[in-house]
């Protein structure tokens, strides 16, 4: 296990006054199936989370064109109508997208090749609200 993990246990370990023994035997398979449920858990949160941006795009794509195409079958084709809210929902998926799939797709990869990383920034991002 990395030491920069160690040092973050340690360091949670005297927020709850808590001493960890690291040379115990329970300890570290504890430590390594923890990290390995919760990276699991991570890869999984961003799969799910790219196959939903990916129907948005596939849903947008499909709106676009059934837009383009009731256009050349209606020449006078309102905006007022169906069409201003198609354009809408097209905008708003899109800049979404933009958004989105960079982020879930970095994220992804950090979980996949960095799982270390994950997990000292989950339990670095933990707000401790004991009362002394």
């Amino acid at each position: 296990m990395s030491e920069e993990i160690i040092k973050v246990l340690d360091n949670l370990g005297e927020k709850f006054g808590i001493a960890i023994d690291w040379t115990s035997q329970n300890v570290m398979p504890y430590i390594q199936e923890l990290m390995n449920r919760y990276r699991s858990y991570f890869i999984t949160s961003c799969a799910i989370w790219l196959i939903l941006e990916l129907v948005l795009l596939v849903i947008s794509i499909v709106v676009f064109r059934g837009g383009v195409k009731q256009k050349k079958e209606d020449k006078y084709w309102s905006w007022y109508e169906e069409g201003f809210f198609r354009m809408l929902f097209l905008i708003i998926s899109t800049i979404i997208l933009i958004i989105a799939l960079p982020i879930t797709i970095q994220l992804l990869l950090k979980g996949i090749y960095m799982p270390e990383f994950i997990f000292i920034n989950a339990i670095g991002g933990i707000k401790w609200n004991i009362q002394n």
